[in-house]
């Protein structure tokens, strides 16, 4: 049993480059389900692989984590072993510090459209960002790892928005606003390129996600949903 969050990548990764089929498979989750309680602090859970397309979730009122399967990704298998790895810290810390936010999907659900999908994409990163920190501050070991995790989303998120390569990305200014409060959710220092128009507005809206990432999760929710409804306001162009 590893010790550490270090050492159960490194056997995720070794156990990967022997035999790929490993990945996603019974045998793997078995592996990461023995580490819940000894390496996670997570009890009465029961771990899951995902269904295809859904991704990564902690259901609190179920109790139960399913994990985005490591199969089909476009890198190494040892790097898809330890991107599971961190995903399922990640899914620890939704388990230990996300609260149920059953009003939330009800006014996600009654909002509808393309404002509820930029309002769920806000929340769950101010969320992943409230989540972490508190994660690190108990075990600032842990830090390396996050880190890790959020460059990886990051640059995924950056792909998604087309928000890749040198000027202001995205095109529309909104779109950058959105990219940019959400890339602030999950590290406050990053330095990104913005329209002087966008980054003009930046600072008078970063408390809001200041204020959820010191809160609770339904903090977090009504921030993104405030947010959202500045950026649908302001003078922006679409």
């Amino acid at each position: 049993m590893a010790s550490t969050v270090a050492e159960l990548i490194d056997k995720s990764r070794a156990a990967a480059s022997t035999a790929t089929w490993w990945l996603g498979s019974r045998s793997h989750l078995e592996f990461l389900d023995a580490a819940l309680g000894p390496l996670f602090g997570a009890s009465d859970v029961t771990l899951e692989w995902a269904p295809p397309g859904t991704g990564s979730h902690w259901d609190p009122g179920t109790r139960v984590m399913r994990l985005e399967p490591p199969v089909g990704l476009a890198m190494p298998a040892e790097d898809a072993a330890e991107l599971t790895v961190l995903g399922l810290l990640h899914e620890c810390f939704h388990e230990r510090f996300t609260s149920e936010h059953g009003d939330y999907e009800a006014f996600r659900d009654g909002v509808g459209g393309f404002m509820a999908a930029n309002i769920d994409r806000l929340f769950q990163r101010i969320e992943d960002g409230r989540i972490a920190a508190l994660g690190t501050a108990q075990a600032p070991s842990l830090q390396p790892h996050v880190d890790k995790l959020t460059d990886l989303t990051l640059e995924a998120a950056a792909a998604t928005y087309g928000a890749s390569g040198e000027g202001p990305k995205p095109a529309s200014q909104r779109m950058q606003l959105q990219f940019a409060l959400e890339t602030y959710a999950l590290r406050p220092d990053a330095a990104l390129v913005l329209d002087p128009q966008v980054a003009a507005l930046l600072p008078g809206l970063v408390p809001r996600i200041d204020k959820g990432r010191h809160g609770s999760t339904d903090d977090c929710w009504m921030a993104a949903a405030l947010l959202v409804g500045d950026i649908m306001r302001s003078p922006l162009p679409t």
